[in-house]
């Protein structure tokens, strides 16, 4: 799974309350965002493949809803790692790496920092308030 750690210095971000809980509320709220993200159309061109039309993503966007694949590899896993709790969300997709962060012969179609990136706030309120 693709790792993205989302670092918060909770003893300073919050009084009290199951740090546990907070962090599987707040990975439970990005990978749903994440695969809503990934449920959305593509915007870029469209062609015939299998008998069927399919429209692309555009590079730089997230990539468009094909067979679902993607969309239902998202997952999060929360861990204690010492004193420290690290909730990870990411994809079991074996291609979802080449569509973050693009290759030598593809632009990127990235779909998870776009969603860290545009919803810092959200996923502060959400650990902070413990995930209500």
């Amino acid at each position: 799974m693709d790792k993205i750690k989302l670092k918060i210095d909770y003893d300073k971000a919050i009084k009290t309350g199951n740090i546990e809980d907070r962090v599987e509320k707040t990975c439970e709220f990005i990978s749903e965002e994440v695969k809503r993200t990934l449920s959305k159309p593509g915007t870029g061109r469209v062609y015939v493949r299998d008998g069927k039309m399919h429209r692309a993503s555009t590079p730089g966007q997230p990539p468009a809803k094909d067979t679902g694949t993607l969309e239902d590899s998202i997952e999060y896993k929360v861990t204690e790692e010492g004193y420290d709790v690290v909730g990870l969300v990411g994809s079991t997709a074996d291609y979802a790496i080449y569509l973050e962060f693009g290759t030598s012969k593809m632009a990127a179609r990235p779909f998870l920092r776009p969603v860290l990136e545009n919803k810092k706030k959200e996923i502060v309120d959400k650990f902070v308030e413990g995930g209500k």
